[in-house]
């Protein structure tokens, strides 16, 4: 129920009570240790190998502004709640199949939810792929070749039996590429370019396509995802945590009303606080203001990953 609860809430109010999940980590803590208390230890090392690749690859997309502090815990919790014995071979190919669910689970709603709306003719939201260039898929598969060839000569015969870890670190490469301006650096997409070529010329080594194609696929879902998401609202109706859009933004530049936010990256590091909510309504009445603004939507990530623990876990279940 709490999980629920947690789902509907992120849709509903944009955010996930910490109260919630407070009480569900109390419950899965004591769930597990009676778990191994009664089974033993067999699976424990496993286990706890499952739940810190869990923290680190939920603080990583936190702190990628991927999704929220609150997704983030809900996602450690989630991994506490899957027994043991529905863990794959090793933990790094459980995490990756997770984590593979839970963002095809999202892109296929934002595809179909664009769809739809483009249908109803829908002004509220507007689709954008200027960031999806030939330019820029070439520019990323050069630096995903280029980190691969790396992971090779490093790791060597662990990277080949370890491609669920490398699945992960691929696709967490790429977000992190979406975060600095590499695309735009000719200089280091030229490296890049070299280095891939020399590596797999003269050096044989292997492109793992299948880990090009998943990175591309995320690589789609962040355009997708950051490009096409606005909305207008009411300006009363401004809340905690929505995030403005750079449009909005720029009509303040001239008012007096003060706790004014004075720029945006339209993502989840401009949230508004309390206090910049109550300035913007307050600019709605103003001699600059306007009753509606444009907004960037949330999108519920507490659900994709509600469904993707979900699916997991049938799986485990039925398959595994």
């Amino acid at each position: 129920m709490e999980i629920v609860f947690c789902s509907v809430s992120d849709v509903r109010k944009g955010i996930i009570p910490n109260h919630t999940i407070i009480l569900g980590l109390i419950g899965a803590l004591a769930g597990e240790t009676a778990y191994f208390t009664f089974n033993g230890s067999g699976r424990l090392g496993m286990f706890a190998v499952w739940i810190a690749l869990s923290a680190v690859v939920s603080l990583v997309l936190y702190s990628l502004r991927i999704w929220a502090g609150g997704d983030a815990k809900l996602y450690i919790l989630l991994s506490l709640l899957i027994p043991a014995e529905y863990l794959q071979k090793n933990a790094a190919v459980s995490t990756a199949w997770v984590f593979v669910l839970i963002f095809s689970i999202a892109f296929v709603y934002l595809i179909g939810e664009t769809i739809v709306l483009l249908a109803h003719r829908e002004q509220r939201y507007r689709m954008s792929l200027t960031g999806f260039s030939i330019r820029t898929v070439f520019a990323y598969m050069v630096a995903v070749t280029t980190f691969q060839v790396i992971m090779q000569l490093v790791f060597r015969n662990w990277y080949a039996e370890n491609q669920a870890a490398f699945l992960l670190l691929n696709v967490l490469f790429v977000l992190t590429l979406g975060k600095i301006p590499y695309a735009k650096c000719k200089a280091a997409v030229i490296l890049c370019t070299i280095v891939s070529i020399c590596a797999v010329v003269h050096s044989g080594l292997q492109v793992d396509w299948k880990l090009m194609g998943a990175s591309l696929l995320v690589l789609a879902f962040r355009v997708f995802a950051e490009q096409y998401n606005y909305q207008e609202i009411q300006t009363t109706d401004v809340k905690q945590g929505m995030i403005l859009s750079y449009a909005t933004v720029m009509k303040f530049a001239n008012s007096r009303v003060k706790g004014l936010p004075k720029s945006t990256t339209e993502d989840l590091a401009s949230r508004l606080t309390t206090e910049e909510a109550d300035s913007v309504i307050r600019w709605a009445d103003s001699k600059y203001g306007q009753p509606t603004i444009t907004i960037l939507r949330k999108i519920p990530f507490a659900s994709f990953i509600s469904m993707g623990f979900l699916i997991y876990f049938i799986l485990g279940v039925v398959v595994w």
